[in-house]
């Protein structure tokens, strides 16, 4: 199993997200990345990438020295993004791939506690209030909450990055997490912003992209809440422990991949 699906509220969010890319990728479409021939999108570009070894991570001296200054400082704001760098990287050698695609396939028990640690140390991060949260942090993290199945943690991450560096690329993956969460009147606003940001000869082609994103998402929220309404509780956490059960199987599309800030 791909995702942790002990949540309700995560199994939702992993339902669109899924779904939303099913839409990309079935149109053809290129959204900052999604669906492009790069076989790690974000995930490479932080780190993330495809090399997967299976055994020791090779990080763990850097993650014994940063739970060392923490046990010194606990509010130690550079140990804490130590510990998202390193985690996030340990966890990256233990995640399964397509050795074909380099695509994520599954995320064995290790690897996903090695990713919550990450996302558990960068809100610790937060917590102590920095002036500017690092952006490079953040960016790495985004890719972290996808892997556990969480487009709130992705956007909240993703917003950092797309309030300080102010690209269309920045707010156009901020529109997708907020999407993927069914943060609608937010998610439109940060479409409206990549839309005003891009180059003037994409603009177009960009507003098409956001309006069909939104598109899908509003009526998988709605075939969502039709389905606790009709089916009841059991039926829908039943019927929402597959991921691609209103998308025609399980081979229907392939996980996703972080699309390029």
């Amino acid at each position: 199993m791909l995702f942790d699906l002990q949540s309700g509220k995560r199994k939702r969010v992993i339902q669109v997200v899924y779904a939303i890319l099913a839409l990309l990728m079935g149109g053809s479409l290129v959204l900052f990345g999604v669906g492009s021939d790069a076989p790690g999108g974000l995930l490479d570009a932080v780190g993330l990438g495809s090399n997967s070894s299976g055994g020791d991570s090779g990080y763990e001296q850097q993650i014994e020295d940063a739970e060392a200054k923490l046990q010194t400082n606990p509010n130690d704001p550079e140990a804490l993004l130590e510990l998202v760098r390193y985690q996030s990287l340990a966890a990256n050698t233990r995640i399964e791939r397509d050795p074909n695609t380099g695509q994520v396939s599954g995320i064995p028990a290790e690897a996903r506690s090695e990713l919550e640690a990450a996302a558990d140390a960068w809100r610790r991060y937060l917590d102590t209030k920095p002036k500017e949260p690092d952006a490079g942090a953040a960016l790495q993290v985004v890719g972290t909450f996808i892997l556990l199945g969480d487009a709130e943690g992705a956007a909240r991450a993703q917003r950092i990055v797309a309030e300080q560096r102010d690209t269309a690329e920045a707010w156009g993956n901020l529109a997708y997490y907020l999407y993927a969460d069914f943060s609608f009147k937010q998610a439109d606003e940060a479409a409206a912003r990549a839309v005003e940001l891009a180059d003037p000869s994409e603009r177009k082609r960009t507003e098409r992209q956001f309006a069909q994103i939104a598109e899908q998402a509003r009526k998988e929220k709605k075939r969502l809440d039709k389905q606790r309404k009709e089916g009841g509780a059991e039926q829908g956490e039943q019927q929402l422990t597959d991921p691609f059960g209103a998308l025609g199987g399980s081979d229907a599309v392939t996980p996703p991949i972080t699309p390029t800030p």
